[in-house]
């Protein structure tokens, strides 16, 4: 007798199964008040994985998002953003904060150093340790006013692409850095919309040269959060680590698509010192801090537009390609 084998859910089980789970979520959410947090997180992690796996044509994953994938969405650039002409100044008032920290901007330095010698970044795993970096160093620099959770792997649960549309999109996303005036322990989305005063700020990360629909698919993930979370505004971030480009998005008046500023990508800039029989990689201190200083300001400010006391400011491309600028790396 062969050995009885075992298949995937069909597509009715499969449905029937993502039904039952969704009403249980419902139910633990709304009427049983005591359910652990992290059940209802790993519950939602399971619901758009099935939501993924079943790749109906009206969902979409963050994942799979394109430029043309955002033009369906109606969510279109509406320009550039470049750094303000006294960021070095402004660099500056940023280094000595958190000082007495185990992130102080030495220690922040030194830990970059290592990792450009030290560790490979030829995966999304070992670009991950630069990006840590940078978002352990931000949080350090809005203590102790703003408590800063960062979240890693995020669940954004299914979210409808317009009113009326049967079109769905959901996923992960790598990081998200929330703050808040008081200390938390966790910050699921549907916690975080219940709050009031608090920020979250959005981050992707990549290992190779960051590209197109990379940023389409964190400012999908954006989107998302902020149509979840009934946001206008909402910053984030895609890098590989060492490069960085900073989003801002802004959903329509009717909370139907939305338009997007993408900022000039920002690099650490490194040099190779030869010391004796070594030659080491070294990132010049001045980009490390300026990467780290934006982060700590977008993360505060995350749902709001950009002000006169941002780092960067609002340029048509026609007026920064007159001046010679780059649009893509900027260094020092």
């Amino acid at each position: 007798m062969s050995p009885k084998k075992h298949s995937a859910l069909n597509e009715l089980e499969a449905q029937k199964t993502l039904e039952s789970l969704t009403e249980l979520r419902t139910s633990s959410s709304v009427k049983e008040k005591n359910v652990p947090e992290e059940f209802n997180n790993a519950l939602d992690g399971i619901i758009i994985r099935l939501q993924l796996n079943a790749k109906a044509p009206k969902h979409s994953s963050f994942s799979s998002m394109t430029m043309g994938g955002l033009d369906a969405m109606s969510i279109v650039s509406s320009g550039l953003i470049s750094l303000r002409d006294d960021y070095l100044e402004l660099v500056k008032g940023t280094i000595a904060l958190g000082q007495s920290e185990l992130w102080s901007s030495n220690n922040f330095r030194r830990h970059l150093c290592f990792l450009e010698n030290h560790v490979n970044r030829g995966s999304e795993a070992g670009a991950r340790a630069w990006v840590d970096a940078f978002l352990f160093r931000a949080a350090t620099t809005l203590l102790p006013h703003k408590h800063i959770l960062l979240n890693m792997e995020h669940c954004v649960p299914d979210t409808s692409v317009a009113s009326g549309s049967a079109a769905t999109i959901s996923g992960f996303v790598d990081y998200t850095a929330v703050a808040s005036s008081y200390q938390l322990k966790s910050a699921s989305l549907r916690d975080l919309k219940a709050m009031q005063e608090y920020s979250l700020f959005i981050a992707e990360a990549k290992y190779q040269k960051l590209e197109d629909n990379h940023t389409a698919q964190t400012v999908s993930e954006m989107y998302a959060c902020a149509k979840t979370l009934n946001r206008k505004f909402i910053r984030g971030a895609v890098t590989n680590g060492r490069d960085w480009t900073f989003l801002l998005l802004m959903l329509n008046d009717d909370w139907n698509g939305a338009t997007y500023k993408r900022s000039e990508e920002l690099s650490i800039d490194s040099a190779h010192l030869a010391d004796d029989d070594r030659m080491d990689v070294v990132p010049r201190p001045q980009w490390l801090h300026i990467i780290a200083a934006i982060l700590a300001h977008w993360i505060e400010h995350s749902f709001e537009d950009m002000g006169s006391d941002d780092w960067f400011v609002f340029k048509p491309a026609s007026d920064v390609l007159s001046t010679g600028e780059q649009t893509g790396t900027r260094v020092a």
